[in-house]
């Protein structure tokens, strides 16, 4: 039985949100800056160019082309495999930042500052992520304003009454939803932190992987779900054209 799909957005909105929440504290504990959420590293980037800070500025700045590398990649994939090419962009992108993933673990110094590059390589998986979020789920998976946004339309649906009603009300139930997966992730990443210390090593290792299983599966199950009535139009079709001949 096909999953509703409010079911299925709520389940790819929840777990792409737990990771980029989870991500986003390890990398800023670990690297201080973040891996999903980009408004930080702007911020953060203007500060730099500011400063005249050069090579502190170039560090963000790659730290968003990165990003944008990823969501371009999703995109030319998808144009070329538009059935499947969401995870194909996932499994592509998230090898290349699980590889990076473990030789940071193997070779990095503890301490040395220029261990801070490595978040470069991991971004990218988050700008696929993004543009699939955007995409399929109308909403963003790795910031909130958006979010709050539409939470801020609880009070306006329950005063007015009219044909978008129903559309809202996706779209608070949709922000509540990854309002709760980012809080839950941070708090996940946090306690980690806290318990093994900011060094610990493969902490960040299974994100990769699990943003591809999560687009993989949403795709799976949602072209599983729209199959079942488009096989059922030709069906009807011939058998209108048998009563029409009749």
């Amino acid at each position: 039985m096909a999953l509703p799909a409010c079911l299925l957005q709520g389940l790819a909105a929840f777990v792409l949100a737990f990771l980029a929440g989870y991500a986003d504290v390890i990398t800023y504990m670990r690297y201080g800056s973040f891996a999903a959420s980009m408004t930080g590293n702007v911020i953060f980037a203007g500060r730099q160019l500011a400063s005249l800070a050069w090579q502190d500025f170039l560090f963000y700045f790659a730290i968003m082309v990165a990003w944008s590398s990823g969501s371009f990649v999703y995109h030319q994939i998808e144009k070329v495999f538009p059935r499947r090419g969401a995870s194909r962009a996932a499994l592509l992108v998230a090898i290349f930042s699980t590889a990076i993933d473990i030789a940071f673990n193997l070779s990095a110094r503890p301490g040395d500052p220029r261990n801070r590059w490595w978040i470069v390589g991991l971004v990218p998986i988050f700008g696929v992520e993004e543009a699939f979020a955007l995409t399929h789920l109308k909403l963003p998976a790795t910031g909130v304003s958006k979010h709050l946004y539409n939470m801020s339309k609880l009070c306006e649906m329950c005063w007015s009454k009219g044909g978008e009603e129903g559309q809202q009300c996706k779209d608070v139930y949709l922000s509540a939803v990854m309002l709760i997966g980012l809080i839950t992730g941070a708090v996940l990443g946090e306690r980690l932190a806290a318990t093994f210390g900011l060094e610990v090593r493969w902490c960040f290792l299974p994100v990769s992987p699990l943003v591809m299983l999560a687009i993989w599966v949403h795709e799976c199950l949602h072209w599983k779900t729209c199959e079942d009535p488009v096989n059922m139009e030709p069906m009807d079709s011939e058998a209108d054209d048998d009563a029409d001949s009749s």
